[in-house]
């Protein structure tokens, strides 16, 4: 797997939509509260994603597993980067690392939390095959994994929005499309 370095571009958040955005910090001095953490280099955004439960229609999500335990994906192409949920990283027995800078992740809600975890290789069962993904590790709502731009770029995949499917083209193995299955169901092999 590449090192999960942060882009040195810079990146607006989305307006609407889930999503997770990655950018350096700016070199001005940080404002707010003197209580909050003061912010390492990189920063993440990352955005409710109220409207995806409430509309599923608008994204392409599913049921993968984790050491085959079900876990909620989320398929997000304006997140730079790959997400798990610190929630459920011990209960699925992961092996985590140290990233070498830390993040810091900030809700809408202007809360920030720090985090320097993730999770190297984790093997997902995506529709019966396994593929690995880095996941960095923070608390997200809505969903388990999301699955970001990092990772969507490393197996090529191709988004058909209108029919919910991604086309997975793995380097050196047989490209597979999954159709997704929504809140509680399984991604669907086509």
């Amino acid at each position: 797997m590449r090192d999960q370095g942060i882009p040195p571009q810079m990146h607006r958040p989305l307006q609407s939509q889930t999503a997770a955005r990655a950018a350096p910090r700016p070199q001005q001095p940080r404002q707010g509260p003197p209580h909050q953490p003061r912010a390492p280099p990189s920063r993440v955004y990352v955005v409710a994603t109220t409207e995806a439960e409430q509309d599923s229609l608008q994204t392409i999500h599913g049921t993968t597993h984790i050491n085959g335990t079900p876990v909620l994906t989320l398929f997000d192409s304006g997140a730079t980067l790959s997400f798990i949920n610190s929630a459920i990283t011990s209960r699925l027995e992961l092996n985590t690392t140290r990233m070498h800078a830390p993040l810091v992740v900030a809700s809408p809600m202007g809360k920030f939390v720090e985090t320097d975890k993730m999770c190297r290789a984790c093997p997902i069962t995506l529709a019966s095959r396994e593929v690995t993904v880095d996941l960095i590790i923070t608390p997200i709502k809505q969903f388990d994994i999301i699955l970001g731009m990092d990772w969507l770029t490393l197996v090529r995949a191709v988004m058909d929005c209108r029919n919910k499917t991604v086309t997975i083209s793995v380097p050196r193995r047989a490209s597979f499309t999954v159709k997704g299955g929504g809140r509680c169901r399984e991604f669907e092999s086509l």
